[in-house]
């Protein structure tokens, strides 16, 4: 797929609001390791509201979001965040709580808003638990600059829930290697440094090359993370 930067206007008008937040997430995949690695926060992510919502005044608000983005220019990006906060204002307004949640989310993500994003989901889990909701969680508790206790609190909870995913049957081997190497990384997040050889033991062990580099980027990006709170906790 070429870069966002190698597409004309006319051919951003003609993307899907699918294939538009693929290509910004892509673009921004680099910059967010690079800013991890520096100790920072995440790069904003750009998203696109793509699922369906169920009320009348939910839907209005959701098909004027997506009009809005296919008109957009994707590379600029003060004009995305000026749609995305305009959208805002009019996800609010919402009555039912889990539509205007879900968008509310999304944005808030994609603004920086790390805080409200964190406290957000964190209502959400409560409100109805998900492994993919506590997995959110734990990764909007690093944006959000939330202590270290919190983030290994996390997941190690989420440690737990995987163990429990890897009892369940599984569709194919690729599915239970990354569900296994999914537990002994959150493990690792959780503050239990012994796992780290076990996770370099796991990657000279698989011997499909894409999924190995799936799974080195996601052990590089933990290990950034795990080292910017070691170094915060001796500042």
């Amino acid at each position: 797929m070429k870069k966002l930067k190698d597409h004309s206007s006319e051919e951003l008008k003609q993307l899907s609001p699918e294939q538009a937040q693929e290509l910004i997430e892509q673009e921004n995949i680099e910059f967010k390791k690079q800013q991890i690695k520096n100790a920072k926060r995440p790069q904003k992510t750009y998203y696109v509201v793509t699922e369906g919502a169920t009320t009348k005044s939910g839907g209005v608000v959701q098909a004027r979001y997506n009009e809005k983005f296919n008109n957009l220019d994707l590379r600029d990006r003060e004009l995305v965040e000026k749609v995305l906060k305009d959208s805002l204002v009019e996800v609010n307004k919402i009555k039912n709580n889990y539509e205007r949640e879900k968008l509310q989310l999304n944005i808030y993500s994609a603004l920086g808003m790390h805080k409200e994003a964190y406290e957000l989901n964190g209502k959400m889990l409560k409100d109805s638990f998900s492994f993919s909701r506590l997995y959110t969680q734990c990764i909007l508790a690093f944006s959000a600059q939330r202590p270290k206790s919190e983030y290994e609190k996390c997941y190690a909870d989420l440690a737990v829930e995987m163990q429990k995913e890897l009892k369940l049957p599984h569709n194919n081997e690729a599915e239970y290697i990354a569900g296994k190497w999914g537990y002994l990384l959150f493990m690792y997040q959780a503050g239990h440094k012994e796992y780290e050889p076990k996770l370099k033991e796991m990657l000279n062990t698989i011997d499909d090359e894409q999924l190995k580099r799936q799974l080195e980027t996601g052990y590089e990006v933990a290990v950034e993370q795990v080292k910017s709170y070691e170094k915060h906790s001796h500042d």
